[in-house]
């Protein structure tokens, strides 16, 4: 395993887990670890969550609007990034979620996860790997990906399951 750009973590504060998908709560979840991540039961496209990380701080300080327009899930909107909410049943329900836990952000221990980015479009690997976050990891399931954040899991998918959810842990290792 190849984990040379992911340090380890103190538990003396819990991390703010940054990831593209439902991935992070789950691992947060399976770990007994608090949500402080508005992120929770969110995802979002491989490029905004690639913009969004470009610009953290910033896009955290944008409010979040309603796109749903009719979709079956609720969508916000932080300036120009588009975050799905399929877990939640309303938008006012995903807001009230989303603030509570952006309270509870913590900028010293930022955690970034790229889980099944496609690695192969528009160089997303290398522009993962370049972001200025010490401790991420790049989940794919390319086994031709060289990034030394990234880890290769076979059968890694958009289709999250246990045996995927469960490497991640070990894998990252929080503790």
């Amino acid at each position: 395993m190849r984990m040379r750009c992911f340090a380890p973590i103190k538990m003396d504060l819990y991390p703010t887990v940054i990831c593209n998908d439902c991935t992070g709560g789950m691992i947060l979840h399976d770990l007994h670890m608090p949500f402080n991540s508005p992120f929770i039961n969110a995802c979002m496209s491989d490029e905004d969550y690639l913009k969004l990380l470009g610009n953290l701080r910033e896009y955290m300080s944008i409010d979040l609007t309603d796109d749903t327009k009719g979709n079956r899930y609720p969508i916000g909107l932080l300036g120009d990034i588009r975050i799905h909410f399929m877990h939640n049943d309303t938008f006012e329900q995903a807001k009230k979620n989303w603030q509570r836990r952006l309270k509870r952000v913590n900028y010293e221990k930022i955690v970034v996860i790229g889980s099944c980015i496609d690695t192969q479009a528009k160089d997303l690997g290398e522009r993962f790997y370049n972001l200025p976050y010490k401790h991420k990891v790049l989940l794919h399931n390319d086994m031709s990906i060289k990034i030394p954040c990234s880890v290769y899991i076979k059968g890694c998918t958009n289709k999250k399951n246990k045996l995927l959810n469960h490497s991640i842990s070990i894998i990252i290792n929080i503790s």
